[in-house]
């Protein structure tokens, strides 16, 4: 599960937000670019998303033992 949320945060998450902001832009009449701005905030992004996909992880593993044990 933790290679699963790193290549999700590498590879999909940047495009999922250039996707959003380039539709953002279009409603504005505007142009998306990458800017400082942006690769700061998909960092932050990346981080927090990272961070929940691994606690989820833990959670399901927690609950994955405690029913292991239940039917045991």
């Amino acid at each position: 599960m933790d290679e699963e949320a790193r290549q999700f945060v590498r590879r999909q998450l940047p495009h999922f937000y250039e996707k959003g902001a380039r539709a953002a832009a279009e409603t504005l009449g505007a142009t998306f670019t990458w800017t400082l701005f942006h690769r700061d905030a998909l960092q932050a992004l990346a981080s927090d998303s990272y961070a929940d996909f691994l606690r989820r992880s833990q959670e399901a593993e927690q609950m994955a033992a405690r029913f292991y044990r239940a039917v045991r």
